[in-house]
């Protein structure tokens, strides 16, 4: 508990540092989130799997084995402090008998008695045979409880882990690759691994999403042809057109032309304060001509204009929206 807590205050910080800190190049970066995905999510993982699996052995094997310890413990506990209650009154007996000044006789029983209970107080406190008897039991019921549900549920178990990768790897359609992620400027992931705007325009479509992203009113989403032949976004429009249909009649079953790329560009979220269609209307493909895009050594993309300020001063759109909702 004490583990997910701190990884839930580090995912709530990350999260509010990306709110307040959009484009800073460090806390966006991918290595950071990547950092924190482990931290966060695998290291909880790895430590519930194992310490479950150690809590389901010893279940597996006793059950009642800490239960039946720590009823041992309450009961020899319990028998310790009403030995040393006897001893007390033992020990106020015998000052009694000295002061009313009867027998050294009297006196002597008394002494032995308290001695005894001493000396019981000093020794472990053993199992009584209907205690062992009623604890293994115990243990043998739940023993045998839970077996019969790991031999009736792990068959379900593993029906339903087949059948959800069964359905993912069967999806006929990819998902769509977020192409407005603060945290992933890739080339690869905004453009499709194009080498520039104008190539990823030309080689990709584009159309209004009538399903935004959760948190969006405006989502595009952009198909692109991988594996076409080389210029081809300067052929003519019938032979692309030509290209398409016979690359489709010779598909199996006809459903797709070749292997796609599918992206989704989010252009305004739903409180309409970061809006990136003042940049870029939806499905649009020409840009202001004081902004262009760079992509550095690393492949990674960037919206830059000038003046740096054009974005917010003349379109009317956030810096996050200038960086991410172009």
């Amino acid at each position: 508990s004490i583990l997910i807590s701190f990884c839930d205050v580090l995912s709530g910080l990350y999260a509010t540092l990306l709110w307040a800190y959009p484009t800073n190049p460090t806390i966006t970066s991918q290595g950071l989130g990547i950092t924190l995905i482990i931290v966060s999510f695998v290291v909880p993982v790895l430590a519930t799997i194992i310490l479950q699996g150690v809590s389901m052995y010893t279940s597996y094997h006793d059950p009642h084995a800490r239960a039946a310890k720590d009823k041992i413990k309450k009961e020899k506990n319990s028998k310790r402090a009403e030995i040393s209650k006897l001893i007390r009154r033992a020990e106020y007996e015998l000052q009694l008998s000295i002061e009313l000044g009867e027998s050294p006789q009297q006196h002597a029983n008394i002494r032995q008695r308290r001695d005894q209970l001493q000396q019981n107080l000093k020794e472990p406190l053993a199992e009584t045979k209907e205690q062992i008897m009623t604890r293994k039991l115990d243990a043998l019921t739940k023993a045998r409880m839970l077996r019969v549900f790991i031999m009736f549920c792990t068959p379900i178990f593993m029906i339903a882990a087949i059948v959800t990768v069964m359905t993912v790897y069967d999806e006929e359609y990819p998902d769509y690759r977020v192409a407005s992620d603060a945290s992933d400027r890739s080339a690869k992931s905004v453009l499709a691994d194009r080498s520039s705007w104008d190539d990823f325009t030309a080689e990709c479509c584009c159309f209004a999403s009538s399903y935004p992203m959760a948190g969006y009113v405006v989502s595009e989403r952009w198909v692109c042809m991988d594996g076409l032949p080389a210029n081809f976004s300067d052929w003519p429009v019938s032979f692309r057109q030509s290209y398409f249909e016979a690359n489709k009649a010779s598909s199996s079953g006809g459903s797709e032309f070749v292997p796609r790329v599918a992206l989704s560009k989010n252009r305004a979220d739903s409180k309409l304060v970061d809006d990136g269609r003042g940049i870029r209307p939806t499905c649009g493909v020409q840009l202001p001509s004081q902004c262009n895009i760079q992509i550095d050594s690393a492949k990674d993309v960037s919206f830059v204009c000038n003046p740096s300020d054009y974005p917010e001063t003349t379109l009317n759109a956030t810096q996050f929206a200038a960086k991410v909702m172009w």
